[in-house]
């Protein structure tokens, strides 16, 4: 029975659950701070009710684990969570859902819609929800439901960060942390505006050669390991480009002062995502502009948010906005976390409910 199921929780944590509970619903919520297999839990069959006015009821399908959804659950750098967690929340910023019901006062979204979360803390790892209609934007059934629970924070935050920077067809962007979903995206959006990427991954020996044949093939001019930021090549390398005119700094990684010094004085520098001021260290003679993920995401106007779900989803059908992915249900948590943390994984992980299993191969 529930209550049972309920007292149970303690002893399964997030590890796969067992198969008799796979027809209810499930929420992977925090109540702290700390290590996501430590702290994240799983609450089964929770009484939905009905949307309000403005609210709209939903199936999740799908839904992304990315590094901004690990550092809130972690408290990492004020990612995109309070200093303190206030009672039981649910993780995960990007997925894609049905709707299954619309309060009163919702007129742009119907019953059988297809939406993506446009603001932070959503709560998308979970089978079933209510949320609000104004956090959410309709994208078109066409879109694969992997690559539009994946969408959300990388695209958006993508198309943002080059907004932003000012930088036109022609022009060149450098970028460290490329690696990362919102570097692919601000490669592969970069491409189809015929802007040029210049883009700098960690050194991992592991990883590296995957990481430059991942990003070229999305359409980066350049990549190379941090360590060649020191070397004599890497300025031959820039001697066949234009000088860059915008430098993303991603806060995680430690090459902004290396590549600062590659630089002209003045060039725009968006430093975003969770991390301390150490990262703009060295950075003192660029034009320095600071965002978080969360920021990113709400400075696009309200009456832009349609026109900018719609490119993006177009470029995904189109193949030009898509990324390496592993599938994992999202009744194994666990994997997926263990996943998602693995220093050797090359793929973001995307959960698939029972529900987004169905549409999976469609």
């Amino acid at each position: 029975n529930y209550s049972a199921d309920l007292a149970r929780q303690n002893y399964y944590g997030i590890h796969a659950l067992p198969r008799a509970w796979m027809s209810s619903t499930v929420s992977y919520t925090f109540s702290k701070h700390g290590s996501p297999q430590e702290v994240l839990k799983p609450v089964l069959g929770e009484a939905l009710g009905s949307p309000k006015d403005n609210q709209i009821s939903v199936t999740f399908l799908a839904a992304g684990i990315s590094s901004v959804d690990l550092e809130t659950i972690q408290g990492q750098g004020g990612a995109a969570a309070a200093d303190s967690v206030k009672g039981p929340t649910v993780a995960g910023h990007e997925g894609v859902a049905v709707v299954t019901a619309v309060g009163s006062g919702v007129k742009d979204i119907q019953p059988g819609d297809h939406v993506i979360p446009i603001k932070m803390n959503v709560g998308t790892w979970r089978t079933q929800g209510i949320v609000q209609a104004s956090d959410v934007a309709v994208v078109p059934k066409s879109v694969k439901i992997e690559y539009a629970g994946t969408m959300s924070v990388a695209g958006l935050c993508a198309y943002q960060l080059i907004k932003q920077s000012g930088v036109k067809e022609g022009d060149v962007i450098i970028q460290n942390g490329a690696e990362d979903p919102i570097g692919q995206a601000v490669v592969q959006l970069a491409n189809a505006m015929q802007i040029s990427t210049i883009c700098i991954v960690p050194d991992n020996p592991l990883q590296q050669a995957r990481w430059s044949v991942m990003l070229q093939l999305m359409g980066a001019e350049v990549v190379v390991p941090e360590s060649y930021l020191s070397s004599e090549g890497i300025k031959l390398v820039l001697n066949d480009f234009k000088p860059p005119k915008a430098f993303f700094n991603k806060s995680s990684s430690s090459s902004g002062a290396a590549i600062a010094k590659l630089l002209s004085k003045g060039t725009p520098t968006i430093c975003f995502g969770a991390g301390s001021s150490d990262h703009e260290k060295g950075l003192s003679d660029l034009k320095l502009s600071h965002v978080s993920i969360g920021s990113l995401m709400d400075s696009i106007p309200k009456s832009e948010v349609p026109s900018v779900v719609s490119y993006l989803a177009n470029l995904a059908e189109q193949g030009k906005l898509n990324f390496w992915l592993q599938r994992v249900s999202m009744t194994d948590m666990s994997a997926a976390l263990k996943d998602s943390m693995s220093p050797t994984l090359d793929r973001k992980v995307v959960l698939v409910t029972k529900e987004g299993e169905k549409l999976v191969s469609k």
